[in-house]
């Protein structure tokens, strides 16, 4: 028996941080928000004002919450929010198809929607349901 040596354990760490799919899911809301910012300050023609209507910047405070009020739901392991990711992939997707809002704002419409709908496919992972399920220590 070596002296200097540290005694091995047999029990495993039951918390080993965040899992690298739920860091993409981070990002990929990141750039989500990315998206829906550039679309309302640059194509957004509401009331003619585009950037300068103060209306575009309360949108993007309010979906900024909406966002980082699932991202913490994700980071406290409240739940596995797949479905919630879905249904906004599906609304941000119906709403940029039925209501775009100027130039280019179906193509970020629909890049904010398949962020979306990458977050759902990497929720939808055994290793990322199983981060869910495991205990909060």
């Amino acid at each position: 028996m070596n002296p200097y040596k540290p005694p091995q354990s047999n029990t495993k760490p039951t918390n080993l941080g965040t899992p690298s799919i739920i860091a993409k899911v981070y990002c990929l809301v990141g750039l989500s928000f990315i998206f829906f910012a550039l679309d309302s300050l640059t194509c957004s023609t509401v009331l003619d004002a585009g950037w300068r209507n103060p209306m575009n910047y309360l949108f993007i405070i309010i979906w900024g919450g909406i966002l980082f009020w699932v991202m913490l739901s994700i980071s406290k392991r409240r739940g596995n929010p797949k479905y919630t990711f879905l249904l906004l992939a599906f609304v941000v997707f119906a709403g940029a198809i039925v209501f775009p809002m100027g130039c280019y704002s179906i193509y970020f419409g629909v890049g904010e929607a398949g962020c979306f709908l990458l977050a759902y496919y990497s929720l939808n992972k055994p290793s990322a349901s199983a981060w869910f399920e495991s205990s909060v220590e």
